[in-house]
């Protein structure tokens, strides 16, 4: 048996990674490549798969009372990988927690048995390496229980319906009496948003989702989702960990306009008072100069009277001169 589990930290460098039992961070298994991008993964989500010769059950979208940097609850998602074996024992097990699971308060939040959620969200804590540590015998023991009907005689019904409190009761019900068919591909597929048509086209068994293109016609918001997601066969990058990223480039982004709408206010404030500054000095030049004008009158007076005097004793040396002609 090998376990794998994906959450997060509190703080923004303790993104969503997946982690293995050495509590290192890991690219996904190609197992759960294959399989993961059918699920909504920030919803309630559950698939139960095979290739090759292992088993795989996937949850995603578990809801913890840990919570992010920005208040956002950080979800978990576990996947266990089991091998195929002849006697279908590791089947049965898989068949029974996934039973349990879909009766949990994961899926069922008003009506569902709550000790497995608290189970599973105890078994993830918040840690100091990852951001979050994990219990992984914990997660294991949820498995080692023998189910008492390992090879039942009837498999399990083919079809895609509506995700529903019914429909996921019927489906946990089944899934503890009837076997799991052949065949390399998702077997049981329980998610939110998804499309009929790639539920078909991955050849899912049996599925529960809300199916985009059964909405009344509305092309366009199934074109949008489709665009959002991921096909069955590629890696599924939308969860958690690029929603993040955005978000700080949002954040970033406001930031910058917020120092360059102040750096302009800024420059702004400071040409208007200069510009007064100016305004006001002007009127006080002004004056200075008629201060130094006036002033400047007495010795423009002082320059002129030389002249003045000058032109006076000439004109009375002129009389005298004609006087003295007269006389003689």
């Amino acid at each position: 048996m090998k376990i794998f589990v994906e959450s997060a930290g509190k703080s923004p460098e303790h993104d969503y990674n997946w982690i293995d039992e050495q509590l290192k961070i890991i690219e996904k298994p190609n197992i759960i490549k294959s399989f993961i991008g059918l699920l909504q993964q920030d919803s309630p989500s559950l698939l139960i798969g095979r290739k090759g010769e292992a088993f795989v059950l996937i949850v995603t979208g578990i809801s913890s009372e840990r919570r992010d940097y920005q208040n956002r609850i950080i979800r978990i998602s576990v996947a266990w990988i089991l091998k195929d074996d002849d006697d279908h024992v590791n089947e049965a097990k898989i068949r029974s927690l996934a039973s349990k699971i879909l009766l949990s308060k994961i899926f069922l939040s008003d009506t569902g048995e709550i000790k497995l959620k608290e189970t599973i969200e105890n078994s993830v804590p918040a840690g100091e390496e990852n951001g979050f540590d994990v219990k992984f015998e914990s997660l294991r023991s949820l498995l080692e229980k023998e189910p008492e009907n390992c090879s039942p005689s009837k498999s399990l019904d083919k079809k895609l319906e509506i995700n529903s409190k019914d429909t996921i009761k019927q489906l946990a019900d089944e899934l503890k009496e009837r076997s799991l068919p052949e065949g390399d591909r998702p077997l049981v597929v329980v998610t939110g948003i998804q499309s009929r048509a790639d539920f078909k086209k991955a050849k899912v068994w049996r599925g529960l989702a809300n199916f985009v293109d059964e909405r009344g016609g509305q092309k366009e918001e199934e074109i949008n989702f489709r665009e959002n997601i991921q096909g069955y066969k590629q890696s599924d990058d939308r969860h958690s960990k690029g929603g993040r990223k955005a978000n700080e480039g949002s954040i970033q982004k406001r930031i910058v306009i917020s120092v360059l709408a102040i750096l302009f206010c800024v420059s702004l404030a400071l040409g208007i008072w200069f510009y007064i500054q100016s305004n006001d000095q002007n009127p006080n030049n002004q004056q200075q100069n008629d201060n130094i004008n006036s002033s400047n009158k007495p010795i423009q007076t002082l320059i002129m009277e030389p002249n003045a005097v000058q032109k006076e004793l000439t004109s009375q040396e002129k009389t005298e001169e004609l006087k003295e002609e007269k006389i003689n």
